[in-house]
Protein backbone atom coordinates (compact mmCIF):
# COMPACT_ATOMS: atom_id res chain seq x y z
CA UNK A 1 0.00 0.00 0.00
CA UNK A 2 2.89 2.60 0.69
CA UNK A 3 4.62 1.54 -1.94
CA UNK A 4 1.49 2.40 -3.96
CA UNK A 5 1.11 5.76 -2.06
CA UNK A 6 4.81 6.31 -2.84
CA UNK A 7 4.24 5.55 -6.67
CA UNK A 8 1.00 7.79 -7.26
CA UNK A 9 3.61 10.86 -5.51
CA UNK A 10 6.51 10.41 -7.28
CA UNK A 11 4.39 10.43 -10.74
CA UNK A 12 2.39 13.39 -9.41
CA UNK A 13 6.17 14.97 -8.72
CA UNK A 14 7.00 13.98 -12.30
CA UNK A 15 3.97 15.54 -14.17
CA UNK A 16 4.04 18.77 -12.19
CA UNK A 17 7.97 19.76 -13.04
CA UNK A 18 7.13 18.27 -16.77
CA UNK A 19 4.26 21.15 -16.66
CA UNK A 20 5.63 23.63 -15.35
CA UNK A 21 8.99 23.04 -18.01
CA UNK A 22 5.98 22.70 -20.58
CA UNK A 23 4.72 26.23 -19.65
CA UNK A 24 8.16 27.89 -20.11
CA UNK A 25 8.76 26.76 -23.49
CA UNK A 26 5.99 27.79 -24.29
CA UNK A 27 6.07 31.33 -22.95
CA UNK A 28 9.63 31.47 -25.03
CA UNK A 29 7.91 30.17 -27.90
CA UNK A 30 5.31 32.65 -27.64
CA UNK A 31 7.94 35.31 -27.81
CA UNK A 32 10.19 34.11 -30.30
CA UNK A 33 7.02 34.24 -32.32
CA UNK A 34 6.04 38.16 -31.68
CA UNK A 35 8.28 40.19 -34.24
CA UNK A 36 8.65 43.47 -32.03
CA UNK A 37 12.26 43.62 -31.67
CA UNK A 38 14.20 46.51 -29.17
CA UNK A 39 17.98 47.70 -29.55
CA UNK A 40 19.36 48.72 -26.38
CA UNK A 41 23.33 49.68 -26.05
CA UNK A 42 24.90 47.96 -23.10
CA UNK A 43 27.87 46.99 -21.05
CA UNK A 44 28.50 43.80 -19.60
CA UNK A 45 30.06 41.38 -16.81
CA UNK A 46 30.87 37.70 -17.42
CA UNK A 47 29.49 35.21 -14.46
CA UNK A 48 28.98 31.17 -14.61
CA UNK A 49 25.86 29.27 -13.97
CA UNK A 50 26.99 25.86 -12.73
CA UNK A 51 23.86 23.92 -14.29
CA UNK A 52 23.59 26.10 -17.69
CA UNK A 53 27.07 27.20 -18.29
CA UNK A 54 28.28 30.26 -19.38
CA UNK A 55 26.46 33.48 -20.16
CA UNK A 56 26.63 37.41 -20.23
CA UNK A 57 24.71 39.97 -18.40
CA UNK A 58 23.96 42.98 -20.28
CA UNK A 59 22.71 45.99 -18.76
CA UNK A 60 21.67 49.25 -21.14
CA UNK A 61 24.27 51.43 -20.65
CA UNK A 62 20.93 54.32 -20.21
CA UNK A 63 20.26 54.81 -17.10
CA UNK A 64 18.53 58.18 -17.07
CA UNK A 65 16.21 60.55 -19.00
CA UNK A 66 16.08 64.27 -18.67
CA UNK A 67 12.39 65.67 -17.58
CA UNK A 68 11.02 69.20 -17.06
CA UNK A 69 11.95 70.39 -13.61
CA UNK A 70 8.73 71.25 -12.10
CA UNK A 71 7.84 74.60 -10.80
CA UNK A 72 8.88 75.23 -6.99
CA UNK A 73 5.61 73.93 -5.41
CA UNK A 74 5.84 70.99 -7.43
CA UNK A 75 9.45 69.90 -6.71
CA UNK A 76 8.48 67.53 -3.71
CA UNK A 77 6.56 65.19 -6.75
CA UNK A 78 9.55 65.00 -8.61
CA UNK A 79 11.67 63.94 -5.38
CA UNK A 80 8.85 61.04 -4.82
CA UNK A 81 10.04 59.41 -7.74
CA UNK A 82 12.62 57.74 -5.88
CA UNK A 83 12.12 54.54 -5.12
CA UNK A 84 9.46 53.98 -7.58
CA UNK A 85 8.76 51.53 -10.28
CA UNK A 86 8.26 53.38 -13.43
CA UNK A 87 7.96 52.79 -17.51
CA UNK A 88 10.60 53.35 -19.76
CA UNK A 89 9.27 53.82 -23.33
CA UNK A 90 11.35 53.01 -26.11
CA UNK A 91 11.84 55.19 -29.36
CA UNK A 92 10.85 54.05 -32.32
CA UNK A 93 12.87 54.86 -34.94
CA UNK A 94 10.81 56.29 -38.03
CA UNK A 95 13.05 54.47 -40.92
CA UNK A 96 13.15 51.34 -39.60
CA UNK A 97 10.47 50.38 -37.42
CA UNK A 98 13.40 49.51 -34.68
CA UNK A 99 12.73 50.83 -31.25
CA UNK A 100 16.15 51.88 -29.38
CA UNK A 101 16.90 54.32 -26.67
CA UNK A 102 14.78 55.40 -23.71
CA UNK A 103 13.04 58.63 -24.88
CA UNK A 104 10.47 58.93 -21.94
CA UNK A 105 9.71 57.24 -18.29
CA UNK A 106 5.69 57.01 -17.40
CA UNK A 107 4.72 56.14 -13.63
CA UNK A 108 1.44 54.63 -15.69
CA UNK A 109 1.96 51.70 -17.59
CA UNK A 110 1.77 53.06 -21.75
CA UNK A 111 -1.80 52.02 -23.08
CA UNK A 112 -0.13 52.74 -27.03
CA UNK A 113 1.90 50.26 -29.25
CA UNK A 114 5.12 51.72 -27.91
CA UNK A 115 7.64 49.15 -26.27
CA UNK A 116 8.38 49.57 -22.40
CA UNK A 117 10.93 47.85 -19.61
CA UNK A 118 9.77 48.16 -16.17
CA UNK A 119 12.68 50.05 -14.07
CA UNK A 120 12.75 51.11 -10.38
CA UNK A 121 14.10 55.35 -10.10
CA UNK A 122 17.33 55.41 -7.42
CA UNK A 123 17.61 59.10 -7.88
CA UNK A 124 16.34 62.31 -9.00
CA UNK A 125 18.86 65.21 -9.73
CA UNK A 126 17.46 68.60 -10.54
CA UNK A 127 19.97 70.21 -13.34
CA UNK A 128 18.12 73.85 -13.71
CA UNK A 129 15.37 73.52 -16.06
CA UNK A 130 15.65 69.72 -16.44
CA UNK A 131 15.86 67.16 -14.00
CA UNK A 132 17.52 63.77 -14.23
CA UNK A 133 15.98 60.57 -13.32
CA UNK A 134 18.53 57.88 -12.68
CA UNK A 135 16.46 54.37 -12.85
CA UNK A 136 17.73 50.85 -12.84
CA UNK A 137 17.14 48.37 -15.63
CA UNK A 138 16.74 45.06 -15.17
CA UNK A 139 20.49 42.80 -16.44
CA UNK A 140 19.91 40.59 -19.21
CA UNK A 141 21.08 37.14 -19.55
CA UNK A 142 22.85 35.55 -22.67
CA UNK A 143 23.76 32.31 -22.98
CA UNK A 144 26.97 31.80 -25.21
CA UNK A 145 29.28 28.50 -26.13
CA UNK A 146 32.26 28.12 -23.29
CA UNK A 147 34.80 28.35 -25.44
CA UNK A 148 33.35 31.99 -26.35
CA UNK A 149 32.76 33.68 -23.51
CA UNK A 150 36.24 35.25 -22.31
CA UNK A 151 36.23 36.60 -25.78
CA UNK A 152 33.01 37.73 -25.64
CA UNK A 153 34.11 39.31 -22.26
CA UNK A 154 36.86 41.53 -23.61
CA UNK A 155 34.76 42.27 -26.42
CA UNK A 156 32.05 43.78 -24.72
CA UNK A 157 34.68 45.65 -22.24
CA UNK A 158 36.31 47.15 -24.86
CA UNK A 159 35.03 50.81 -25.64
CA UNK A 160 35.66 51.08 -28.99
CA UNK A 161 32.54 49.01 -29.72
CA UNK A 162 29.23 49.65 -29.13
CA UNK A 163 27.27 46.44 -28.37
CA UNK A 164 23.27 46.44 -28.86
CA UNK A 165 21.56 43.77 -26.95
CA UNK A 166 18.76 42.57 -29.45
CA UNK A 167 15.10 42.09 -26.80
CA UNK A 168 12.19 40.48 -28.20
CA UNK A 169 8.74 41.35 -27.18
CA UNK A 170 5.23 39.91 -26.70
CA UNK A 171 2.24 42.00 -26.76
CA UNK A 172 2.14 41.46 -23.01
CA UNK A 173 6.17 43.43 -22.65
CA UNK A 174 7.19 40.15 -21.78
CA UNK A 175 10.59 39.55 -23.70
CA UNK A 176 13.34 37.84 -24.04
CA UNK A 177 17.39 38.50 -25.09
CA UNK A 178 17.33 37.20 -28.90
CA UNK A 179 21.08 38.68 -29.47
CA UNK A 180 23.86 40.92 -29.09
CA UNK A 181 25.01 42.65 -31.75
CA UNK A 182 29.08 44.25 -32.50
CA UNK A 183 29.15 46.01 -35.37
CA UNK A 184 25.93 44.66 -36.68
CA UNK A 185 27.21 41.21 -36.01
CA UNK A 186 25.84 38.57 -33.33
CA UNK A 187 27.95 38.03 -31.08
CA UNK A 188 29.07 34.60 -31.66
CA UNK A 189 29.94 35.12 -35.48
CA UNK A 190 31.96 38.45 -34.56
CA UNK A 191 33.84 36.44 -32.09
CA UNK A 192 34.18 33.55 -35.03
CA UNK A 193 35.80 36.13 -36.90
CA UNK A 194 37.77 37.89 -34.53
CA UNK A 195 39.36 34.26 -33.64
CA UNK A 196 40.33 33.61 -37.27
CA UNK A 197 41.85 36.43 -38.38
CA UNK A 198 43.85 35.96 -35.63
Amino acid sequence: MKSRIYLILFLVIIIGQMAVIGLMLSKVMNIKNQDRIAYLSCRAVDPYDPLRGRFVVVSASQNYVFVPTPKKQDSQKIKKLEGQKIFCVLNEKADHGLFEDITEISTNKPDTDALYIEAMVWMVSEKGKRSAVYFRLPAFKYYIQENYAQKADEILRNSAYDPKIVLQFDKNMNYIVKDILIDKKPLEDFIRLHLTNK
